[in-house]
């Protein structure tokens, strides 16, 4: 996917889900290349208010039209999987393709594996996302064939 094919995609998906809080990148206009945090939105939601991290002396907040944005990732990021291939899953970005920003390289942390991942897939990581990681990976040991559980002491089915 080009970066034209890649704009009008974005452009058409108004679902794409965004939170203030959120990092953004600046696809097209005077401001493309831009990128900063989401403070608010306005006009329900069509117009994001951000500001920019990457324009020197400029301390003003910024309005944009939500179809002129995408997520954004920086290297480094921890994230979590919202939907898709690898959902539930959580991992650190490794890269971003400065051409296509909507697909950062995650390194998973259950297989060290490396993927490309889409950024509408994808949440910061927070201190909760690790407390439900670590408490849906012990039921997953809990579950394992030979292991140990109740059920195989009282003659039950596991």
């Amino acid at each position: 996917m080009d970066a034209e094919e890649t704009r009008a995609f974005f452009k058409k998906d108004s679902g794409i889900e965004l939170a203030v809080g959120d990092k953004i990148y600046v696809t097209q206009g005077e401001l493309q290349q831009a990128f900063g945090t989401i403070v608010n939105f306005d006009d329900g939601g069509q117009t994001v208010s951000f500001k920019p991290q990457n324009i020197e002396g400029f301390e003003d907040n910024v309005q944009l039209d939500r179809g002129l944005v995408v997520k954004y990732f920086e290297q480094g990021d921890p994230v979590r999987v919202i939907e898709g291939k690898f959902q539930y899953e959580t991992g650190l970005v490794m890269s971003v393709d400065e051409n296509d920003v909507t697909m950062p390289m995650v390194k998973m942390d259950s297989t060290q594996r490396e993927v490309r991942v889409n950024t509408n897939f994808l949440k910061l990581k927070n201190d909760r996302d690790k407390d439900d990681i670590t408490l849906v990976n012990k039921r997953r040991k809990i579950n394992q064939p030979g292991a140990f559980n109740i059920a195989s002491l009282t003659g039950g089915e596991k």
